[in-house]
């Protein structure tokens, strides 16, 4: 640290200040005491400026040590610009300051530029991100309706529902239901101490060579059955080498393979990009914002399925996305596919990687990156052109002679990934999707929405680890061949802090999920049917709201 950063981080700054300073649109984040800011940091962080966005006004101390190691954490003095006079007070991020229920949808303030063209100096995030949504089509104004019907009285959808057990569980106070904030990150840095000195941290050679040969067999697998004409067995052991390389390049995006950024990059972009045809850069940036606010409706893209998904009631609404910058709208066509969502779920898991090559190309082509490593962008558009001149040319077009072979290869490889996306998603949508207080610390949070999938150890190698999520979320930057032991960790740090760690056999949380799915497809046809009757009623032109 030179000696201005060192004069600088000696101020010592009143929380009025400091307020004011995010009011007025800078990126501060509070971290050991010290105040952060990091304004012409934001658009070259590595792992998006939206991960650092939703940690502004909060005491990130916790969050930083999870991402980042110790010599990172070191980088992060320069910004450093004076200290805390007193215990900080977390406040709401102006990024997550949008409205979660928008009756009528009505326009406060149209959109002001997109966070990727904030200056790298003097940027305001307040204003890029206070912007309210553009009116909302006239598809879910009978849903804005019957919102404002039920908001009249006072009543909630879901409580109109009988039986509804949707996210009923309260948050539960940090103070009065476990021990103190200070004491809970005490212990967790000192379990991720415990973690580092255990060895957990580092990756063991063995374990991604065994994984290196399973998916070479399984891609000459499918090659040998290729040149058999053996078309649907083929593109099984596609479908299977998909599955499989995905958890290597899950460790690549939280740089848990060498621990070097530029490396675990590379392998990512080999895996994914080369081998797979989706983007590392968009996964990074998507997957470490679900990181921080998992499981929030309006944050969270992994939530974010609408039309055909709501994993909520609140999606009724037609909530903002600051993930996506836009209005996700409970149209015509949600109120067709929600109401089923429990019957074609698995259906849609199993084309869901579909929408990820739309997703790849979207970030490349609007060049959604971080700024800080231009060449990244270059190296994954060659990454693209290569699979799809493999793929999509010189196996499916020239390897497989007619349409209807061609395509029902293609259904097939893609279909047999479902198990990839089924582990990612059971372990998180039948938790709680409440969006959280600023009083709820991140390590609360983790627990609250994540779970835990219980399985055999010789089945680790099918899951690719990643059936231990709560581990995961807390240990980002951990190889997933170690999370099974630190998972021991996990449950006696519950024991000693009075967190809940939720963990159930495959089976019971498929059935948890499909519960949750049914159940808010059941009050989604619930709010239809109010709907309809006031439309037929004629109520509308009438109704006390107006």
């Amino acid at each position: 640290m030179d000696s201005s950063s060192e004069v600088r981080s000696k101020k010592v700054w009143p929380l009025k200040e400091i307020r004011e300073l995010v009011e007025q649109g800078h990126a501060i984040v509070i971290s050991e005491g010290y105040v952060l800011k990091l304004d012409a940091w934001l658009n070259r962080h590595p792992g998006g400026a939206k991960v650092i966005l939703h940690v502004v006004g909060r005491d990130a101390t916790v969050e930083l040590a999870a991402f980042h190691s110790k010599e990172v954490k070191a980088q992060m003095a320069r910004y450093r610009i004076g200290k805390l006079e007193e215990p900080w007070v977390n406040i709401i991020p102006p990024i997550q300051r949008q409205s979660l229920r928008m009756p009528g949808n009505e326009v406060e303030k149209e959109p002001s530029t997109p966070i990727t063209e904030i200056p790298l100096v003097d940027v305001s995030v307040t204003e890029n991100l206070l912007a309210v949504p553009r009116q909302a089509n006239a598809d879910s104004d009978a849903s804005s309706i019957a919102s404002s019907v039920f908001d009249e009285e006072g009543l909630r959808l879901r409580n109109r529902t009988e039986g509804s057990s949707i996210d009923s569980e309260e948050i539960p106070d940090l103070e009065t239901k476990m021990m103190d904030a200070t004491e809970l990150e005490t212990r967790f840095q000192a379990l991720i101490a415990r973690l580092e000195n255990e060895g957990l941290y580092d990756s063991k050679l063995s374990a991604y060579v065994t994984e290196i040969l399973r998916c070479t067999i399984l891609f000459s697998l499918s090659m040998i059955f290729l040149r058999m004409e053996w078309y649907a067995t083929s593109a099984a052991f596609l479908g299977m080498f998909w599955h499989q390389i995905v958890a290597t390049a899950h460790d690549a995006g939280h740089l848990a393979v060498t621990h070097d950024y530029n490396i675990d990059f590379l392998i990512g972009g080999v895996v994914l990009n080369f081998c797979g045809g989706l983007s590392i850069g968009w996964w990074k940036r998507n997957h470490n914002i679900h990181h921080i606010v998992t499981n929030s409706p309006t944050h969270d893209q992994d939530l974010q399925i609408l039309p055909f998904i709501a994993i909520s009631p609140v999606f009724f609404d037609s909530l903002y996305s600051t993930a996506s910058e836009c209005i996700m709208h409970y149209n015509w066509f949600a109120k067709f596919m929600v109401p089923k969502q429990a019957w074609t779920y698995y259906f849609l898991l199993s084309v869901a990687r579909f929408n990820l090559y739309y997703l790849a190309w979207d970030f490349i082509l609007r060049d959604l990156g971080t700024k800080l490593h231009r060449k990244q962008r270059i190296f994954e558009l060659v990454g693209q052109i290569f699979f799809w001149t493999w793929f999509g040319y010189f196996l499916v077009y020239r390897s497989i002679p007619t349409i209807s072979q061609r395509i029902i290869f293609c259904l097939i490889c893609h279909m047999i990934t479902l198990p990839l996306h089924l582990q990612l998603t059971v372990s998180h949508f039948s938790m709680s999707t409440e969006e959280s207080e600023p009083s709820e610390h991140w390590i609360q949070r983790m627990f609250r929405t994540t779970m835990d999938v219980d399985c055999p150890t010789w089945m680790d190698w099918f899951h690719g680890g990643l059936q231990f999520q709560v581990t995961h979320h807390l240990f980002p930057r951990m190889p997933r061949h170690n999370l099974r032991k630190a998972s021991g960790y996990v449950k006696e740090f519950c024991a000693e802090t009075g967190l809940k760690y939720e963990v159930y056999g495959f089976g019971e949380s498929n059935g948890r999920m499909l519960d949750r799915l049914a159940e808010v497809a059941r009050q989604a046809r619930y709010l239809k049917d109010c709907q309809d009757s006031i439309v037929s009623k004629g109520e509308y032109l009438h109704g006390h709201w107006d």
